[in-house]
């Protein structure tokens, strides 16, 4: 909800403990020529939040995850994998309503597409791990229900046996069968024809480097470079048929780090960033490097475009920072706002396991500029947080900040939050600041780069309509307790351009979204009040 707040109300809130810091817009720094509009989307797996108020303005929604590599679109079936006892659950779901609510609402869709091998192959309730034929196991469907329960089904295991071991030899015909590309033509084709306008995007199936665990009933054995490759190669060239090359195609969609360098087969090894028997093999060729080249390769050598993006999912691995809320931990608090640093910073070292620099974008950039130019970079499952503090709604609109800062072409959250979450001001003071659906997107802008005094305590990033009519300028005060300043200052100003009269300021804090006044700039810059844990949104008309 939009709500005001005075100006003279606003002086109130100062503090003594207000510190100042600067934001250098370097105007001759163009970061990203156009911001695109597929960076604000939603993942929106099956049924969930078909029927829920679109309080975020979001522009793109992809329908996908897990589940969605067992989707049998003629059935509208699917099959859970590990995420919930390898269960069949027909009938709850239709991709027809799925995207019929989002055109409704005006979003792009974004559709994955099986190619694993395997999707649901049962109209009714069925399970891969029966209690019966394969003998007892650690769980079921049942555990942790009260007695009596009869809804869940006591037969359906989880795949384990009461010995901790993995079932082994199971039959995947139990409750999946075979699909191929024609299936996936089929699938393409059907989407297209109901809405060819508004389905840009087709990916080719989901973390296949974790498919050994998420799906072993039917794909027990780790997923390998060249299986990877291929199915690109194979699926690619069929949704490219299927929508007569008027679709991108994207892949492969890492789970995250480990699978951005070695396959399944290496990570069954035990292996994460070099040493698997497959990264060996390959020459000691990271997995998305070998991936880019090769398809290249084949593009070149059979005069054909397969892959218009390089997809990636993106989880933070410190603690207290993906779907979390917790802001009872300062480490929690601190790893989360500083959390889209890994993104970009080459000077911050993710405070995970991982305990490297990560920069997530400019490494994948760099990557695709030296082995295959011209691709497209997604995101196609990431979360900075919870849904309902402020500090996630910081952290997801830094992310979203820096992905337009730093070309990304299309990024959909996992998941949608629910209507009126806090989150959902973190998107809107973006794609909706005004409550009327004004956005910084629509006027095709240019990101430029801007130097900050203390990126850790107050980050700006700045973005300039095509025309060079408007300028927008938000700011993220991450410290919890103080009110600070930022002063923004217009540098290499080549074009001479002038801020014409007031800057209106928007902003979010823990109260949610608000106008919140206007600021007179000088000559060459402004200054904005920060108060604690919040956002501001300066928008100036040139």
């Amino acid at each position: 909800m939009l709500y005001t707040i005075s100006t003279v109300a606003l002086l109130l809130f100062t503090v003594s403990n207000a510190a100042s810091f600067t934001a250098q817009i370097d105007l001759s720094n163009v970061t990203n020529p156009e911001v695109s509009k597929y960076i604000f989307g939603m993942n929106m797996y099956q049924n969930y939040g078909l029927d829920d108020p679109y309080t975020g303005n979001y522009t793109l929604g992809r329908l996908g995850g897990n589940s969605q590599s067992r989707f049998n679109f003629s059935t509208n079936s699917a099959n859970s994998g590990n995420d919930y006892y390898y269960i069949n659950n027909p009938g709850d779901f239709t991709w027809q309503a799925f995207y019929e609510q989002a055109n409704k609402n005006g979003l792009a869709f974004w559709t994955q597409i099986p190619a694993m091998g395997w999707v649901s192959g049962s109209t009714t309730k069925s399970w891969s791990f029966s209690q019966q034929k394969y003998g007892q196991q650690k769980s079921d469907e049942c555990t942790n229900q009260p007695d009596g329960t009869t809804w869940c089904a006591k037969d359906a295991g989880n795949g384990v046996w009461v010995n901790g071991s993995n079932v082994v030899g199971n039959d995947p015909n139990d409750c999946s069968i075979r699909t191929s590309p024609a299936d996936a033509s089929a699938f393409v084709q059907a989407v297209r024809k109901l809405y060819p306008n508004a389905s840009p995007i087709f990916s080719v199936d989901n973390e296949p480097t974790l498919w050994s665990g998420t799906h072993r009933d039917v794909h027990p054995v780790g997923s390998t470079y060249d299986e990877i490759v291929n199915m690109t190669i194979t699926y690619g060239s069929a949704i490219k048929t299927a929508c007569g090359n008027d679709c991108l195609v994207a892949g492969y969609s890492p789970w995250g780090w480990c699978g951005y360098f070695e396959d399944g087969f290496d990570h069954d090894a035990g292996f994460c960033t070099g040493g698997g028997p497959d990264y060996k093999a390959k020459g000691n060729i990271p997995l998305n490097a070998y991936y880019l080249q090769t398809v290249a390769a084949y593009e070149k050598a059979n005069n054909m475009k397969i892959l218009d993006i390089m997809d990636v999912h993106y989880y933070p691995a410190a603690s207290g920072v993906s779907m979390s809320c917790d802001e009872t931990s300062q480490t929690s608090i601190t790893n989360r706002l500083n959390a889209p640093r890994s993104l970009y910073d080459y000077s911050y070292t993710d405070p995970s396991w991982i305990n490297s620099v990560i920069a997530l974008i400019p490494r994948y950039k760099g990557l695709i500029n030296q082995l295959r130019p011209n691709t497209s970079f997604s995101i196609s499952e990431y979360s900075f947080g919870g849904d309902t503090c402020i500090t996630s709604a910081i952290a997801h609109s830094e992310a979203l900040a820096v992905m337009a800062t730093y070309g990304v072409f299309a990024a959909t959250r996992w998941s949608k939050p629910a209507p009126g979450s806090m989150v959902t001001n973190g998107f809107n003071i973006l794609t909706n600041y005004d409550g009327k659906g004004s956005n910084i997107y629509d006027s095709m802008p240019f990101a430029v780069n801007v130097k900050d005094s203390d990126v850790s305590k107050v980050s700006t990033y700045s973005f300039i309509a095509k025309d060079k009519s408007k300028m927008f300028v938000v700011s993220y005060n991450k410290d919890q307790n103080d009110q600070n300043s930022v002063n923004v200052q217009l540098t290499n100003n080549n074009d001479n351009l002038k801020i014409n009269g007031d800057l209106k300021v928007y902003g979010v804090d823990k109260n949610g979204l608000s106008y919140v006044g206007t600021v007179t700039p000088n000559s060459a810059s402004f200054t904005l009040s920060l108060p604690a844990w919040s956002i501001r949104l300066a928008v100036a008309d040139l």
